[in-house]
């Protein structure tokens, strides 16, 4: 309502802020969900933002479904029109198929998460959904997890994590009757797989169905077989692969991968956690020396792509025992073509509690001793606090 000054009898417009200006600040508030709700009951103007982030993400166990379909069925609810990203988690009831049959009406639905469950239902088709993540979870057959993809035939990402095909001893789920749909060999931009069983490795290593990936997260098996046909794998792979992430679960596997034929990677990270080396040969030498002095740079060394980003992870300090000891390492990442990197990181906690390691130590012990080219920064990327450090 205009305002009227006693002095001079003139309207004065009550001030305004543009919605671009609110609708800011309240995408700024994303991460405290009770401001996010007051802000919502301010005015009309301020629900829509509000609203958009409070209901951006659906988490659900498979327990709570019956209560969910009751709020969100009816066809006055708006609510699953917002939703963008559904987390499923302890899905292993006949309810979680009726969550699945209201999927094409999350008009806005893009990502899909698992988690923990004995997964036997059928998705509908879902063309608008771009990422799926499946983690901790069972299916009846390594069909129904295909079915499973053919039903997102534009996935774009796509996380496999801890799978398993056939039921846990002593659960029979009721018989799933699979849909016929063609399989679909995926381009994804990103794709995370942790090597479990072969019957993975034999869909990954078949030119027919093996999906391409210009960001691939890679978990290595812990059986020397899987370990040779992740290199038969990434050859698939060939010049598509940009970024590439290794996670090692045995030391002696670093060098066994090749990627010889991958030769647009630009960007390569490397974790190997120390506490999976046995303990007999943490006495001849630290697993953390043993990868930094030998293992990284065995593998650095057959390296034929011109990196821009060499990230690795670190838990411990290796001691270094040997003079010298990092000399390889030092020579591997000023030859070419190692010399062109722009970024050498290393992650890990530095200085952040109990198991924090010193970055003044690292800096000194490890860090001091490599060549520094002008070409390339150095951080510290701190795990727990997610901050950068430059040195």
């Amino acid at each position: 309502m205009p305002m009227v000054s006693p002095s001079s009898n003139t309207l004065l417009l009550r001030p305004t802020i543009p919605p671009e200006i609110t609708d800011t600040i309240i995408r700024l508030l994303c991460r405290d969900r009770q401001v996010l709700r007051l802000c919502s009951l301010v005015s009309r103007a301020w629900l829509p933002a509000s609203r958009n982030i409070l209901y951006e993400t659906l988490a659900i166990r498979g327990e709570d479904v019956p209560s969910f379909i009751s709020i969100a069925a009816p066809s006055e609810n708006t609510y699953l029109g917002f939703v963008r990203a559904i987390d499923i988690s302890m899905a292993e009831n006949g309810p979680t198929e009726s969550l699945l049959e209201l999927l094409p009406q999350f008009t806005r639905l893009k990502t899909l998460r698992v988690v923990s469950s004995i997964f036997h239902f059928e998705l509908p088709p879902l063309p608008a959904m771009t990422t799926l993540e499946l983690s901790g979870s069972h299916f009846q057959s390594f069909a129904a997890f295909t079915a499973l993809l053919s039903r997102v035939p534009n996935l774009h990402d796509l996380k496999m994590q801890n799978l398993h095909w056939g039921s846990p001893s002593g659960w029979a789920p009721p018989k799933l009757q699979l849909a016929s749909s063609p399989q679909l060999k995926f381009k994804l931009s990103g794709f995370f797989v942790e090597m479990t069983e072969s019957v993975l490795l034999d869909w990954l290593c078949d030119t027919s169905t093996a999906p391409s990936a210009t960001s691939l997260t890679l978990s290595l098996p812990r059986w020397p077989p899987g370990v040779h046909r992740t290199s038969e794998y990434l050859k698939l792979l060939n010049v598509d692969l940009q970024t590439l992430y290794l996670r090692f679960n045995e030391l002696d596997d670093i060098a066994k991968v090749a990627f010889s034929s991958n030769t647009s990677i630009r960007s390569l990270r490397v974790d190997f956690y120390e506490m999976n080396q046995p303990l007999w040969r943490r006495d001849v030498m630290p697993a953390s020396e043993l990868f930094l002095c030998i293992r990284l740079p065995t593998l650095l060394e057959s390296f034929r792509s011109v990196l821009d980003e060499l990230i690795i992870d670190i838990y411990t300090v290796p001691k270094l025992t040997k003079p010298g000891a990092l000399d390889r390492l030092a020579v591997a990442l000023s030859s070419a073509p190692l010399s062109r990197l722009r970024k050498l990181q290393f992650n890990g906690r530095w200085d952040s509690g109990r198991d924090a390691i010193s970055a003044k130590l690292f800096t000194s012990s490890i860090i001091d001793k490599l060549p520094i080219l002008p070409s390339y920064s150095v951080i510290l990327f701190n795990t727990k606090t997610q901050t950068v450090q430059s040195i």
